[in-house]
This record gives C-alpha cells, structure tokens and sequence, in this order.
C-alpha cells in the first residue's frame, strides 16, 4: 500500500487541515513528517 507524506506545509497552515485534505483525494495512507524522522522510500 502507498502512503503520502505531507513535508513543506506553511507555518499559516493547519497541519492537520492539509492531512485532512489530503486524505479526501489520496487512496491511501497520509501521513504528516516529523524532524528528525527518517522514511524508507523503497
């Protein structure tokens, strides 16, 4: 299964505003970056 990562969001955006959007238009898993954390893209 695919999972989008959501990495840039603007200060002025509500993360979990874009996640929520995100999620209306991608079939799979979305997912928001965090510092620091690493992501197989394999």
């Amino acid at each position: 299964m695919q999972q989008l990562v959501l990495t840039h969001i603007p200060a002025w955006n509500d993360p979990e505003v874009c996640r929520k959007q995100a999620a209306e238009v991608w079939p799979g898993e979305v997912g928001l970056a965090r510092a620091g954390q690493t992501y197989d893209l394999d």
